[in-house]
């Protein structure tokens, strides 16, 4: 199993490896790791149904953030 903490960092690489394709960031974001995951669950073509996270949670609300923000960059 890995450690949560290099899930997300993996998540967070990955996702700003992606956007780094597309913005210039000149500072990092204070989201939660969860945003990060659903940011970038969406642009790896996963299913916004698929949110891991227990519906009426805070991690639940930062994935999907995460996933409609990723969802709107995309337009």
């Amino acid at each position: 199993e890995i450690p949560s903490f290099f899930l997300s960092l993996y998540y967070k690489t990955k996702t700003m490896d992606k956007l780094s394709t597309y913005f210039k960031f000149e500072s990092d974001t204070d989201e939660s790791d969860e945003y990060y995951e659903g940011f970038s669950a969406c642009l790896d073509g996963i299913k916004k149904s698929d949110n891991p996270y227990e519906v009426g949670t805070e991690e639940y609300e930062d994935w999907d953030r995460g996933y409609t923000n990723a969802e709107i960059s995309k337009c």
